[in-house]
């Protein structure tokens, strides 16, 4: 997953190539198919997303908050979101063989995307894509998908996960429920045990007039009759009739002193 970082200064170049014709797309290029050619500032939560992509819908250059990608720093390999993939991007950076680097898990949806970005000053959870812009005002819809994050344990150490999201919606009351479980963890570094991180569900609302919501989240584990995790996150419909939805989210076990963080997608 190591890779060079070329300087962000190459942006505004590959945006003014990006419309070349000709040729064919690159078998290693990363594509956003659900991106138009040109530069887009997208929909985004978590992080601030801008992305090019060229006329073979290949992506040649994404800002995610204040990391920029270019050339090299874009492949394939960016789209491979299992456990192993996201704890090698994590310890490479961790351990200062790259400054910088993303996950995106550009299978799971057709109208946005969902990720990790992480530098050598934080991990950051991000999704975007095309929001839905009429949003449904009757009716119920169950979305069901993936969440992918890292998170830190007692000691400091960082791992990776991947688990289940569930999304249910009542578009008439407007109310959410979230469920997030099957967790699968992993350590940076060989042969650590890794903490569990146990289901976690709630439930929100959306933003009235909008495709935006909120959802607080907890485990059934309780002391004191006080989930032992809490959490919250917040998510956005996608697509032209609210196929999809995406988001992010954070929790903490505070007995433990851990600390997760993920994005999810589903439809």
């Amino acid at each position: 997953m190591t890779r060079p970082v070329v300087a962000a200064a190459v942006l505004a170049l590959l945006s003014a190539c990006s419309g070349g014709g000709g040729g064919s797309g690159n078998d290693n290029q990363l594509q956003l198919n659900f991106a138009p050619e040109g530069t887009t500032q997208f929909s985004s939560l978590g992080q601030n997303v801008v992305a090019t992509t060229n006329d073979h819908g290949d992506l040649t250059a994404i800002t995610i908050g204040d990391n920029n990608f270019s050339g090299d720093a874009i492949s394939d390999q960016n789209a491979k979101t299992g456990r192993g993939h996201i704890a090698e991007m994590l310890g490479a950076v961790s351990a200062g063989q790259t400054t910088q680097d993303f996950v995106l898990d550009n299978d799971t949806l057709n109208h946005a995307a969902f990720g990790l970005v992480s530098d050598a000053t934080s991990t950051d959870a991000f999704a975007f894509g095309i929001a839905t812009q009429n949003i449904p005002t009757t009716g119920e819809a169950t979305y069901a998908g993936r969440t992918i994050g890292a998170g830190t344990d007692g000691s400091g150490t960082q791992f990776a996960f991947t688990g289940k999201a569930q999304i249910d919606a009542n578009f008439a009351t407007r109310a959410v429920s979230a469920n997030l479980f099957d967790f699968n963890t992993q350590s940076i570094n060989n042969g650590v045990t890794t903490p569990h991180v146990p289901d976690l569900s709630g439930s929100g609302n959306f933003t009235p007039g909008t495709g935006d919501y909120t959802f607080g989240l907890g485990s059934e584990g309780k002391v004191g009759g006080v989930p032992v995790w809490l959490g919250q996150g917040s998510g956005r419909l996608f697509g032209p009739n609210a196929e999809e939805t995406a988001g992010v989210w954070t929790a903490q076990d505070s007995s433990d002193n851990i600390t997760v963080q993920g994005s999810f997608g589903a439809k």
